[in-house]
């Protein structure tokens, strides 16, 4: 019934990538009536944020090649992660993972945890290289285990703060991840919080990452899931809530002032200009957790794809616009299979494409998405989908 419905948990679900597996999350179930309702709810909903214009572009066809676990991740003492958002680099891309779950598997394919985890993975991907599943290439430590591109600064602790990735961009010869900093506030399976995003850099894509701190303070005033370059501008699309709606919002900063808080502003999609003022800030698309967004050729525009929600587990939504601010016209819903990796599906979320994946010119889009699995425990890995496109 509704009334058993856990409203903490689902917020945090929404606003964070990052979903444990071994965390019972409370999913309500809704009965027909209900079902109507909230159908009608999101397709008024997306009429006042889109409008009546349809997208020139539909899918015809949506494929699943399968986990994109590999050997790779087997000899970095990899057994399972989430997250899978990748940005250009030099010479390739860089793919960034959240908590990232140690141990080897044998040759049936069953996991033996050892060594914990760490709350942060990357990997690197060759350019051109098209194998499936991706040929990524972990970062290391000396004895060959995966380890994090990302540390805690004087005065966070381990085992009580974490660090999960956002969003990446290498411009200006340095390679940037934004971070969301995560505080556990007691020993229960969800006690824990956001307590801020910060801004991270290397001169080596696949380096270590030295956390920005203008004015002494770590805090930037953005928590971007996907960064996207622009003319002479960054944008940033995060995940937002304006009173009782969450959604993507929208920011941007010139891109050699990224490392200044002060520079960043902010989009209102009402007056249609950017403002110093946070608050201004307004929903642009509907989204319950990450959006990623990508130039695409075939389309002649921009691609948004947004993760799934609790009322509907398994959508993936995608959007068209002709201009990085919007406005964002629907196109279509693609709805997973109900399991995967021999488990049913209780959410899809970490929704990315990959465009260094993409073919024909971008009438065939890859994107991955991260999985929350029934009874899996921590063993659960990203999958991919592959979607044919056709211009209308």
């Amino acid at each position: 019934m509704m009334e058993k419905f856990d409203t903490k948990r689902a917020r945090l679900l929404s606003n964070f990538y990052h979903i444990i597996s071994q965390k019972k999350a409370i999913i309500p179930k809704v009965d027909n009536i209900q079902n109507i309702l909230v159908e009608i709810c999101v397709v008024v909903f997306l009429m006042l944020f889109t409008g009546c214009t349809s997208a020139p572009i539909s899918i015809t066809s949506v494929k699943y090649p399968g986990c994109i676990w590999s050997p790779h991740q087997n000899n970095a003492s990899i057994i399972s992660q989430d997250g899978g958002q990748s940005f250009a680099v030099p010479g390739g891309s860089l793919w960034t993972f959240g908590d990232t779950f140690l141990g080897k598997r044998d040759l049936h394919g069953i996991p033996h945890f050892k060594g914990g985890a760490i709350f942060c993975s990357i990997a690197f991907l060759p350019e051109k290289d098209r194998s499936f599943p991706p040929a990524l290439r972990y970062k290391t430590c000396p004895t060959g285990i995966a380890n994090s591109p990302l540390s805690l600064l004087r005065g966070e602790k381990k085992g009580i703060h974490m660090l999960w990735p956002l969003g990446g961009i290498y411009v200006h010869g340095k390679s940037y991840l934004y971070y969301s900093v995560i505080q556990k506030t007691g020993t229960g399976s969800w006690d824990f919080k956001g307590i801020g995003s910060g801004l991270a850099y290397s001169k080596d894509p696949m380096g270590n990452y030295k956390r920005l701190c203008p004015n002494n303070d770590w805090q930037f005033p953005v928590e971007p899931s996907q960064i996207i370059k622009h003319g002479q501008w960054l944008y940033f699309y995060e995940i937002i809530k304006r009173d009782s709606a969450t959604g993507a919002g929208l920011a941007r900063v010139e891109a050699d002032k990224i490392g200044f808080p002060e520079a960043y502003e902010y989009y209102n999609r009402t007056t249609r200009s950017f403002s110093k003022d946070k608050s201004s800030q307004s929903i642009i698309v509907p989204a319950a957790g990450q959006v990623s967004v990508v130039y695409n050729k075939y389309c002649n525009g921009w691609l948004m794809a947004t993760s799934s929600n609790f009322f509907h587990p398994r959508r993936i939504c995608l959007y068209f616009s002709s201009a990085p601010e919007g406005p964002w016209l629907y196109i279509d819903k693609i709805k997973t299979p109900e399991k995967f990796q021999g488990k049913k599906v209780e959410l899809v979320y970490c929704t990315f494409m990959h465009p260094e994946l993409f073919r024909e010119n971008g009438k065939i889009i890859n994107l991955t998405f991260s999985l929350h699995l029934q009874n899996s425990g921590f063993d659960a890995n990203c999958e991919m989908a592959e979607i044919t496109l056709k211009r209308k």
